[in-house]
């Protein structure tokens, strides 16, 4: 079995420290913060294994790991030092929002013939949030395609997916809003309508979800050095909204 591995691994550090806008162009006021002194650290670390299993067959599994770690101050701001510039003055802190994300993939490729190639895959992708609705997702995909070139100067393409996304623990209020407006906790009876959405509401990139892909394309080399590429592609998302949900 001759295999392949190949790794990598990146680590990035962001800082923003300018100072803050006048509180006031008028009137300034000194603010309680000078700067926002955000510092946000990412980790990226990629593996991927490459195995032949026969002449025929090839096996490639990878594993993804990407920390979005938010090492920013979660600034509170009083009415005093508010920026709101309708007729009330609300309490409100900042979010840091932060996330891991983690990619699993098995890809299993089949060449029986010059002609032919054909392959399955799967996937596994999951999110831990920190300061957002949920706090975590869950999706898995699997994939099949295939490539036919009856003749030398004609390439056939089809591939077709199915991925099933599930949130874990929907919960705005107790996760991000009764922080973020500074609700009294408990019992939270300091916020209204006006700050907090409803608990009902869902946010595109966390709710459960499920996806239909299909591919259809073609390489036509119509003249020497040109080649034209017909192209088909269909995309279906459901989201699963529950009767007394909203916001998709």
């Amino acid at each position: 079995w001759k295999s392949r591995y190949v790794g990598t691994a990146s680590y990035t550090m962001m800082r923003q420290n300018d100072a803050f806008m006048p509180n006031s162009t008028s009137t300034p006021t000194a603010l309680p913060f000078g700067s926002l002194n955000g510092a946000i650290n990412t980790l990226l670390i990629n593996n991927q294994l490459t195995t032949k299993i026969t002449p025929e067959l090839t096996s490639k599994v990878t594993y993804r790991y990407y920390d979005f770690q938010n090492n920013t101050p979660e600034l509170f701001f009083n009415p005093t030092f508010n920026r709101d510039y309708t007729g009330s003055s609300e309490v409100v802190n900042s979010l840091s929002i932060a996330y891991t994300k983690q990619n699993v993939g098995v890809d299993l490729n089949w060449r029986p013939t010059k002609e032919w190639n054909l392959g399955a895959a799967y996937g596994f992708e999951r999110y831990d949030w920190t300061r957002a609705d949920v706090d975590h997702t869950n999706e898995n995909s699997a994939k099949i395609y295939a490539d036919w070139k009856p003749f030398s100067w004609v390439t056939l393409r089809a591939s077709g997916s199915y991925g099933v996304r599930r949130d874990g623990n929907y919960d705005y209020q107790n996760r991000v809003g009764f922080f973020q407006w500074n609700c009294p906790n408990p019992p939270n009876t300091g916020c209204d309508a006006s700050e907090l959405y409803a608990t009902s509401y869902r946010q595109l990139m966390i709710d459960d979800r499920n996806m239909w892909k299909a591919t259809f394309s073609g390489d036509v080399a119509v003249l020497h050095n040109v080649t034209v590429t017909p192209y088909v592609k269909y995309v279906g998302t459901q989201y699963g909204v529950d009767p007394g949900q909203q916001g998709l």
